[in-house]
């Protein structure tokens, strides 16, 4: 794990302060079906999603368990997120009972200072749902990755893992 203040503005607004799609010129927001629970709610959804985060995500990753992280952790709990080469730094800027945000850094493969929040939710007919939405300053490489499906691409093969885990009893 590495943590350094010199990595993070010390002076971040938690993420319940950042707003979505206010002021951000590149945005999206995904919503993919985990499949229907009776046994399982979005609160463990989000604890099993975060003891399973190595086995789930679609990234490699240093990041481990960040459960137990308090929401206004100063400095944020920094950690790398790694595809087909490239380290892509992330803080950890919230996390909540049903929800995980992370902003990305310098050296971001996409740059520094957008957000991704994964949030895990019930409809009433039992359904368990992930949002993702994504947001923050626009680059060429964001653009390419949201335009061309490939953002699209990794939170379905997320959700995908994170279904087969809740089918097999497993999260």
């Amino acid at each position: 794990m590495t943590s350094t203040a010199s990595a993070v503005e010390v002076n971040d607004s938690p993420p319940k302060a950042v707003q979505p799609w206010v002021n951000s010129p590149l945005s999206y927001e995904y919503d993919y079906s985990l499949g229907w629970s009776f046994f399982y709610n979005p609160e463990m959804v989000m604890n099993g999603a975060d003891v399973h985060f190595y086995d789930t995500f679609p990234f490699t990753e240093n990041c481990g368990s960040f459960g137990n992280i308090p929401p206004l952790h100063n400095p944020p709990y920094v950690c790398t997120l790694n595809f087909s080469g490239t380290a892509n730094p992330v803080a950890v800027v919230g996390r909540t009972a049903s929800s995980f945000t992370f902003k990305s850094l310098d050296g971001h493969v996409e740059g520094a200072g957008r957000y991704i929040r994964f949030t895990f939710y019930q409809t009433s007919t039992f359904e368990l749902r992930m949002k993702v939405e994504g947001w923050g300053p626009w680059n060429v490489a964001a653009w390419a990755s949201i335009n061309s499906g490939t953002v699209n691409g990794f939170w379905t093969t997320y959700a995908n893992n994170l279904k087969s885990w809740i089918s097999n009893g497993n999260l």
